[in-house]
């Protein structure tokens, strides 16, 4: 995905990108997956990251952790505006963006 992704970024005319995480409920026998406290159960977290609509890359993470866009910052980008969702405002995001 890494290398379609990287593709996709440099032939499309659009300098839009968002990343956003989207919740995967896990089994409440799952031992691996991590508890959200916010969500109230246990789960894990797919970051979905998209050039207008076109999805270029996507982490999966225990249900507790934030996702950053490093992967954004190795393909080497080049962006407008990056929009993020609750969880990835950090001196380091801000700066790599």
């Amino acid at each position: 995905m890494f290398r379609i992704g990287k593709k996709i970024s440099r032939i499309t005319k659009i300098r839009d990108v968002k990343t956003d995480s989207t919740s995967l409920e896990a089994s409440r026998y799952d031992g691996y997956a991590d508890y959200n406290p916010h969500y109230k159960c246990k789960m894990d977290k797919a970051h979905i990251t998209m050039i207008g609509t076109l999805p270029i890359y996507m982490t999966h993470t225990k249900g507790a952790a934030n996702d950053s866009p490093d992967v954004l910052v190795k393909m080497g980008v080049d962006i407008d505006t990056y929009a993020l969702d609750g969880g990835y405002d950090s001196f380091n995001n801000h700066a790599d963006v």
